[in-house]
């Protein structure tokens, strides 16, 4: 998300959990896609083999509704997924599933190295284009 949405996002984010716990909160992709697709978001969607998980359908509905489409990754559940995603021309990413970020430091000597540079939070959002023509700083 662009960070400087943040505030916007808490905003709505604490608006949809109003009355709402872990085990009752449930949201459906149109209205995901309505809430946090102004506030210029990165869709990371777990896939197959990720529990839970989107099926092709979710995913293509998800990309169907959002107003930019490369915004929309499929997190796959090893490099070698990634890749192949990547080869096929979707968007993937590979995630660490980090259940204690206590633990992240030792977690992350077993992941690949990025092969993208990494900006600051204020210009990572470029990584990803936007529906805008000009991004102000």
């Amino acid at each position: 998300m662009n960070p400087k949405n943040v505030e916007k996002f808490n905003e709505i984010v604490q608006t949809l959990l109003t009355g709402k716990t872990a085990d009752n909160f449930n949201i459906s992709i149109e209205e995901t896609v309505k809430a946090f697709d102004p506030l210029d978001v990165i869709y990371i969607a777990h896939y197959y083999g990720k529990t839970p998980n989107l099926i092709d359908e979710d995913v293509d509905k998800l990309i169907s509704l959002v107003s930019n489409k490369k915004r929309v990754l499929k997190e796959a559940t090893n490099s070698i997924s990634a890749g192949i995603y990547i080869s096929h021309g979707h968007n993937s990413i590979y995630g660490s599933d980090v259940q204690n970020w206590n633990d992240y430091h030792n977690i992350s000597k077993t992941l690949p190295d990025l092969r993208l540079p990494v900006l600051p939070a204020s210009a990572s959002i470029l990584l990803v284009p936007s529906k805008r023509k000009k991004i102000e700083k």
